[in-house]
Protein backbone atom coordinates (compact mmCIF):
# COMPACT_ATOMS: atom_id res chain seq x y z
CA UNK A 1 0.00 0.00 0.00
CA UNK A 2 1.66 3.33 -1.13
CA UNK A 3 1.42 6.59 0.69
CA UNK A 4 -1.25 8.27 -1.14
CA UNK A 5 -3.52 5.15 -0.62
CA UNK A 6 -3.07 5.00 2.91
CA UNK A 7 -3.85 8.81 3.49
CA UNK A 8 -7.21 7.96 1.16
CA UNK A 9 -7.68 4.99 3.64
CA UNK A 10 -7.16 6.73 6.93
CA UNK A 11 -9.11 9.99 6.26
CA UNK A 12 -12.86 8.06 4.62
CA UNK A 13 -15.73 7.15 7.34
CA UNK A 14 -14.91 4.85 9.43
CA UNK A 15 -18.39 3.69 9.02
CA UNK A 16 -21.01 4.00 6.49
CA UNK A 17 -24.24 2.79 5.96
CA UNK A 18 -25.77 1.35 2.35
CA UNK A 19 -29.21 2.81 1.71
CA UNK A 20 -31.63 0.44 0.31
CA UNK A 21 -34.95 1.91 0.35
CA UNK A 22 -37.26 3.54 3.25
CA UNK A 23 -39.24 0.85 3.48
CA UNK A 24 -38.51 -1.55 6.74
CA UNK A 25 -40.09 -4.43 5.08
CA UNK A 26 -37.23 -5.00 2.50
CA UNK A 27 -34.85 -6.23 5.17
CA UNK A 28 -37.12 -9.79 4.58
CA UNK A 29 -36.06 -9.56 1.10
CA UNK A 30 -32.94 -10.51 -0.78
CA UNK A 31 -30.16 -7.64 -2.00
CA UNK A 32 -31.61 -6.02 -5.05
CA UNK A 33 -28.59 -6.09 -7.08
CA UNK A 34 -27.65 -4.29 -9.78
CA UNK A 35 -29.90 -1.27 -8.47
CA UNK A 36 -28.91 2.29 -9.55
CA UNK A 37 -30.44 3.89 -6.73
CA UNK A 38 -28.32 2.32 -4.22
CA UNK A 39 -26.40 4.77 -2.86
CA UNK A 40 -24.42 5.51 0.82
CA UNK A 41 -24.14 7.93 3.37
CA UNK A 42 -21.77 8.27 6.29
CA UNK A 43 -25.13 8.96 8.55
CA UNK A 44 -27.81 6.81 9.01
CA UNK A 45 -30.45 8.08 6.85
CA UNK A 46 -32.85 5.51 5.78
CA UNK A 47 -35.55 2.72 7.29
CA UNK A 48 -34.22 0.06 5.29
CA UNK A 49 -30.31 0.80 5.19
CA UNK A 50 -26.69 -1.62 5.87
CA UNK A 51 -24.22 -0.62 8.47
CA UNK A 52 -20.15 -1.03 7.21
CA UNK A 53 -17.30 -0.57 9.19
CA UNK A 54 -14.18 0.08 7.48
CA UNK A 55 -11.75 -3.01 7.42
CA UNK A 56 -8.86 -1.17 9.34
CA UNK A 57 -10.95 0.25 11.73
CA UNK A 58 -12.73 -2.69 12.51
CA UNK A 59 -9.32 -4.02 12.54
CA UNK A 60 -8.33 -1.64 15.35
CA UNK A 61 -11.33 -2.21 16.98
CA UNK A 62 -10.90 -6.31 17.20
CA UNK A 63 -7.28 -6.31 17.76
CA UNK A 64 -7.37 -5.53 21.41
CA UNK A 65 -9.92 -7.97 22.15
CA UNK A 66 -8.39 -10.82 20.17
CA UNK A 67 -5.12 -10.07 21.79
CA UNK A 68 -6.62 -10.38 25.41
CA UNK A 69 -8.29 -13.66 24.00
CA UNK A 70 -5.01 -14.79 22.92
CA UNK A 71 -3.37 -14.04 26.69
CA UNK A 72 -6.33 -15.72 28.22
CA UNK A 73 -5.96 -19.07 25.92
CA UNK A 74 -2.12 -18.91 26.87
CA UNK A 75 -2.59 -18.42 30.25
CA UNK A 76 -5.40 -20.99 30.62
CA UNK A 77 -3.66 -23.68 28.73
CA UNK A 78 -0.49 -22.61 31.08
CA UNK A 79 -3.07 -22.75 34.12
CA UNK A 80 -4.22 -26.59 33.22
CA UNK A 81 -0.89 -27.52 32.36
CA UNK A 82 0.07 -26.24 36.10
CA UNK A 83 -2.63 -28.17 37.08
CA UNK A 84 -2.15 -31.71 35.83
CA UNK A 85 1.46 -30.99 37.36
CA UNK A 86 0.22 -29.96 40.71
CA UNK A 87 -1.89 -33.31 40.96
CA UNK A 88 0.41 -35.79 39.74
CA UNK A 89 2.75 -34.19 42.61
CA UNK A 90 -0.20 -34.40 45.08
CA UNK A 91 -1.23 -37.84 44.21
CA UNK A 92 2.54 -39.29 44.65
CA UNK A 93 2.70 -37.49 48.39
CA UNK A 94 -0.41 -38.91 49.25
CA UNK A 95 0.61 -42.29 47.82
CA UNK A 96 4.17 -41.93 49.53
CA UNK A 97 2.24 -40.61 52.87
CA UNK A 98 0.04 -43.88 52.72
CA UNK A 99 3.31 -45.55 52.64
CA UNK A 100 4.92 -44.03 55.29
CA UNK A 101 1.80 -44.49 57.33
CA UNK A 102 1.49 -48.20 56.68
CA UNK A 103 5.09 -48.79 57.77
CA UNK A 104 4.21 -46.98 61.15
CA UNK A 105 1.02 -48.64 61.68
CA UNK A 106 2.80 -51.46 61.17
CA UNK A 107 5.42 -51.23 63.45
CA UNK A 108 3.00 -49.65 66.42
CA UNK A 109 1.07 -52.91 65.60
CA UNK A 110 4.61 -55.09 66.12
CA UNK A 111 5.54 -53.23 69.40
CA UNK A 112 1.86 -53.75 70.33
CA UNK A 113 2.32 -57.17 69.65
CA UNK A 114 5.84 -57.67 72.00
CA UNK A 115 4.19 -55.52 74.51
CA UNK A 116 0.84 -57.40 74.63
CA UNK A 117 3.38 -60.98 75.33
CA UNK A 118 6.14 -59.42 77.42
CA UNK A 119 4.66 -56.62 79.51
CA UNK A 120 0.55 -56.39 78.72
CA UNK A 121 -0.03 -55.47 82.31
CA UNK A 122 1.92 -51.90 81.25
CA UNK A 123 -0.34 -51.07 78.09
CA UNK A 124 -2.75 -48.85 78.24
CA UNK A 125 -6.18 -49.29 77.73
CA UNK A 126 -5.62 -47.44 74.29
CA UNK A 127 -2.40 -49.58 73.21
CA UNK A 128 -4.54 -52.26 73.65
CA UNK A 129 -7.30 -50.97 71.65
CA UNK A 130 -4.92 -49.80 68.82
CA UNK A 131 -3.74 -53.00 68.86
CA UNK A 132 -6.95 -54.48 68.49
CA UNK A 133 -7.70 -52.04 65.32
CA UNK A 134 -5.17 -54.70 63.72
CA UNK A 135 -6.24 -58.13 64.25
CA UNK A 136 -7.87 -59.58 61.25
CA UNK A 137 -10.55 -61.32 61.55
CA UNK A 138 -10.98 -65.15 62.13
CA UNK A 139 -12.97 -67.37 59.41
CA UNK A 140 -14.96 -70.16 61.05
CA UNK A 141 -13.27 -72.77 59.05
CA UNK A 142 -9.67 -70.86 60.82
CA UNK A 143 -11.22 -71.38 63.66
CA UNK A 144 -12.21 -75.04 63.39
CA UNK A 145 -8.97 -76.22 61.96
CA UNK A 146 -6.95 -74.92 64.95
CA UNK A 147 -9.44 -76.32 67.38
CA UNK A 148 -8.76 -79.95 65.64
CA UNK A 149 -5.13 -79.08 65.91
CA UNK A 150 -5.38 -78.27 69.57
CA UNK A 151 -7.05 -81.53 69.68
CA UNK A 152 -4.75 -84.26 67.78
CA UNK A 153 -1.59 -82.09 69.57
CA UNK A 154 -3.55 -83.28 72.71
CA UNK A 155 -4.19 -86.94 72.20
CA UNK A 156 -0.79 -86.82 70.48
CA UNK A 157 0.71 -85.77 74.50
CA UNK A 158 -1.68 -87.83 76.31
CA UNK A 159 -0.16 -90.87 74.36
CA UNK A 160 3.44 -89.18 75.21
CA UNK A 161 3.04 -88.70 78.40
CA UNK A 162 1.81 -92.80 78.92
CA UNK A 163 4.70 -93.68 77.21
CA UNK A 164 6.46 -91.45 79.19
CA UNK A 165 4.87 -92.81 82.62
CA UNK A 166 6.60 -96.43 81.30
CA UNK A 167 9.99 -95.94 81.32
CA UNK A 168 10.17 -91.75 83.50
CA UNK A 169 10.19 -91.56 87.17
CA UNK A 170 6.80 -90.26 87.77
CA UNK A 171 8.04 -87.64 90.65
CA UNK A 172 10.60 -86.07 87.59
CA UNK A 173 9.40 -82.50 87.24
CA UNK A 174 9.46 -82.76 83.64
CA UNK A 175 6.48 -85.13 83.77
CA UNK A 176 4.45 -83.22 86.74
CA UNK A 177 4.63 -80.03 84.38
CA UNK A 178 3.01 -82.42 81.62
CA UNK A 179 0.38 -84.04 83.59
CA UNK A 180 -0.27 -80.60 84.86
CA UNK A 181 -0.44 -78.98 81.41
CA UNK A 182 -3.21 -81.80 79.97
CA UNK A 183 -5.29 -81.66 83.29
CA UNK A 184 -5.72 -77.57 82.75
CA UNK A 185 -6.43 -78.29 79.01
CA UNK A 186 -8.43 -81.16 79.19
CA UNK A 187 -11.95 -79.41 79.55
CA UNK A 188 -10.99 -77.07 76.64
CA UNK A 189 -9.85 -79.57 74.26
CA UNK A 190 -13.43 -81.56 75.52
CA UNK A 191 -15.16 -78.69 74.47
CA UNK A 192 -13.63 -78.22 71.45
CA UNK A 193 -14.72 -82.03 70.56
CA UNK A 194 -18.79 -81.55 71.06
Amino acid sequence: MTKEQNVLIKTSPEIIYLQVSEDKEHFNEPFPHGEENITWCADSVLDCEIKYIRADFADALTKPLEEKINHWVIMTNTYADNLELHKAKIAELEARIAEQQKELDARQAKIDSLMLEYCHDEMSESQIDNWATYQEPVSIKELDDCKDAVVMLYEASEIGFDYCKQHWDMDSTPLNKIESALLATSAIVEGYKK
